[in-house]
């Protein structure tokens, strides 16, 4: 039986504790995530790493309910009021950190409500048309274990 990538994460990283070493081999944990040896050339970005990492610890019964927050959605009508609120289950939450003064600011901008205006406008039920609106993101119940990605 094939070691997990969990397994082979704590081995790795031990490996890295106890190594003078700048770097180690990493082919044992690739081949636990299941990429093929054409895959390791493969350029992958830190949250699908981070999608397939989350996979791993479930499928070797790790829970992931300190990593799950939810987000809400809101959308609002700037003419008559009418919206919609949506709240989805997330593990991560993107900052946009170029720029901002501090993680706080960061976080605050990223949860700032925007007006749609243009192009972007958003079809009302409520009017029949579209309008300017309000659209907000913001994390409605965070995780106790907050995964950020900093771009």
């Amino acid at each position: 039986r094939q070691p997990s990538a969990v397994t082979e994460l704590q081995q790795l990283f031990a490996r890295l504790a106890l190594s003078s070493r700048r770097s180690l081999e990493t082919r044992a944990l690739t081949a636990a995530f299941g990429w093929a040896e054409a895959d390791r050339h493969a350029q992958a970005d830190a949250h699908e790493l981070l999608r397939l990492l989350h996979s791993a610890l479930e499928t070797a019964g790790v829970g992931l309910a300190a990593c799950e927050g939810e987000m809400e959605d809101r959308l609002a009508c700037a003419t008559c009021g009418a919206g919609r609120v949506r709240r989805e289950a997330c593990l991560d939450v993107q900052l946009q950190v170029v720029g901002a003064t501090s993680l706080e600011a960061a976080l605050e901008a990223a949860q700032a409500a925007e007006t749609l205006t243009g192009d972007d406008r958003w079809l009302c039920e409520g009017c029949g048309e579209r309008v300017d609106a309000s659209k907000q993101l913001r994390l409605a119940r965070p995780p106790r274990v907050l995964t950020l990605q900093l771009c």
